[in-house]
């Protein structure tokens, strides 16, 4: 969550070197972690070493919408480490798609009968919302869209596109997002 909440860490931790302007003079410090330099779509976040735990990395890295994150621990040399550390998180972001949670125009299954009109009825369907998550790949049936608040019934005319209504986006069962319903 520090990418995400922290941007002068997110920042910090994705540059090839800092400059730190603090006691009497500036420090230059150089980012150890090679792949934030080499790798586009990498970007942190922390090295180290200790004899006992050997090298190790905590990388992070976002393409397509997707950040992930690794942990590298014991690997004997910073070449096995930065190896390791980005099959990891090329497999992470492999195994993510970043999918519209909601597509406009999804049908929801509900439509409302029109007061004076014998048997007709107004499908309502999700409206212009722009929510996007992320879902282990080929999992979009995990994203459902549940209707919570619609008319018993509409007087016409009724333009497409007015929002009547709405619905949760639920993934996993837990509720991420609030969408309008609106008349197809």
């Amino acid at each position: 969550t520090l990418l995400r909440t922290k941007p002068f860490f997110r920042r910090t931790v994705n540059k090839e070197s800092v400059v730190l302007a603090t006691g009497d003079h500036p420090r230059t410090f150089a980012n150890r972690n090679r792949l934030v330099r080499t790798v586009g779509w990498i970007n942190g976040v922390k090295t180290g070493h200790t004899r006992d735990a050997g090298y190790v990395l905590v990388g992070s890295g976002r393409r397509g919408g997707i950040q992930v994150v690794s942990a590298v621990l014991g690997t004997p040399s910073e070449r096995a480490r930065d190896a390791d550390s980005l099959a990891l998180l090329t497999f992470g972001r492999r195994a993510f798609q970043r999918i519209t949670a909601a597509p406009v125009g999804k049908r929801v299954g509900i439509s409302v009968p029109i007061r004076y009109r014998r048997g007709a009825e107004l499908e309502l369907v999700v409206g212009p919302n722009g929510e996007r998550t992320v879902v282990p790949d080929g999992q979009r049936g995990r994203v459902t869209i549940n209707p919570t608040r619609w008319p018993r019934e509409v007087e016409g005319p009724i333009a497409a596109g007015t929002v009547l209504g709405e619905a949760d986006v639920l993934q996993d069962g837990r509720r991420i997002a609030t969408v309008p319903l609106v008349a197809r």
